[in-house]
């Protein structure tokens, strides 16, 4: 590769550079260190002071796009976070190799680790912001617990993210059609992994005996098999019920709130709901566009294609991939519905609902960003299938 070639000036110095300049002493890389913790702090209070603003805003809005975009503003308070931080310890180590001593890996680990902790610690201070304007925030029955919560995720998952790009490196220094087919690998294996990667973002336990019964119970009766069950301990009352992971490998992760807060009528209508799901792929289905528009990115980042081109292609991407992961909920609840009838799906998913503290009495009219429908919406359809009947 020649070099000074678009490729190589795209990309961060120490994906093309294993050999960075000799730098003038530790006094600087101490500097560094100490004007990255600088902006760590004011990027926590600039993403407080945004969360805060957001929260206000959202006393308006109602519980289900208010939950949301909760999800948008912390997590992608933390991306940008995230992502400052890396090129900044990337760049801070190609300009003095004191910042971070050790061979080339041990610093791309150690930009990995920091962008995470960089990440939980905006991510954390863009939720604080959110609770302290909007204290009553639905599944929020414990905000210190909620931001611990957030604070384990948000550094786990995004210092994974993180040190799998440092693994991808060889491919990214191969070219795009290697580092396409790399993503490819990456994706699945993520997906094949969702188990043990929730595991390690949630705090979770082994079921007792009493709640083990109670579950295989339930899983026998809607023909059900999972490889394990995990009871998450989530401290905040919090109303979950997921199908995790590959066929023949996954999980079912259960909160303490819905088993304490659901009768077995509802836990097996959703746990029937989420099998439809879990079997036309809806994680991957949702996932997918990111990917893809991830792909397209790389291109316009690498030069290979236009961003007049790849712009709009990568929005496109997007939006469509997320209508037809609307769609695809739809169709799974359709079939859920055959097998316990319509409206007892919808009367479970009520129930939920108002166990959860959530008010369902406001449709929004745009639903573009989202993989999820509103749950009114998908309510209303199954009270008008079983109007049908």
């Amino acid at each position: 590769m020649p070099n000074g070639s678009r490729f190589e000036r795209s990309i961060p110095t120490f994906l093309t550079d294993p050999h960075p300049p000799i730098g003038m002493s530790p006094l600087i890389a101490l500097a560094l260190w100490i004007g990255l913790l600088v902006a760590v702090v004011v990027g926590s209070a600039i993403a407080a002071v945004v969360g805060y603003l957001f929260g206000r805003l959202s006393r308006r809005r109602r519980d289900e796009t208010a939950t949301r975009w909760t999800n948008v503003v912390t997590v992608g308070s933390a991306t940008i976070a995230a992502i400052s931080s890396w090129i900044v310890v990337d760049a801070a180590s190609s300009v003095e190799p004191a910042f971070v001593p050790g061979p080339e890996i041990g610093s791309n680990l150690v930009a990995a680790i920091v962008a995470g902790v960089v990440a939980g610690i905006v991510g954390t201070a863009a939720l604080s912001g959110i609770l302290r304007a909007r204290p009553d925030l639905p599944h929020v029955d414990d905000p210190a617990a909620t931001r611990r919560q957030y604070a384990r995720y948000l550094t786990v998952l995004f210092l994974g993210v993180f040190a799998l790009v440092t693994l991808i490196t060889p491919a990214i220094r191969a070219g795009p059609g290697a580092l396409v087919v790399a993503l490819a690998v990456l994706f699945v294996c993520l997906w094949a992994l969702a188990p043990l990667i929730s595991s390690v973002t949630s705090r979770t336990r082994r079921p007792t005996k009493r709640e083990r019964d109670r579950l295989e119970e339930l899983l026998a009766s809607v023909d059900t098999g999972v490889r394990g069950v995990r009871i998450v301990d989530s401290g905040d009352g919090r109303l979950s019920l997921e199908l995790s992971g590959a066929p023949r490998g996954r999980y079912l992760f259960v909160s303490e709130g819905a088993l304490s807060n659901l009768e077995d009528g509802t836990l097996r209508a959703m746990l029937v709901a989420r099998r439809e799901q879990a079997a036309r792929f809806e994680r991957l289905v949702a996932v997918a566009p990111i990917f893809a528009a991830l792909v397209v990115v790389i291109g316009m980042v690498l030069g290979d294609l236009s961003i007049v081109v790849g712009g709009p292609v990568a929005v496109v991407v997007v939006l469509g991939g997320f209508a037809l992961a609307r769609r695809l909920r739809y169709r799974s609840d359709a079939r859920a519905a055959q097998r316990i009838g319509a409206d007892e799906l919808a009367d479970a998913f009520e129930r939920a609902a108002e166990a959860a503290g959530f008010d369902l009495a406001e449709t929004p009219g745009r639903n573009w960003l989202a993989t999820n429908p509103p749950l009114q919406t998908r309510i209303d359809r199954l009270r008008a299938e079983n109007d049908r009947k």
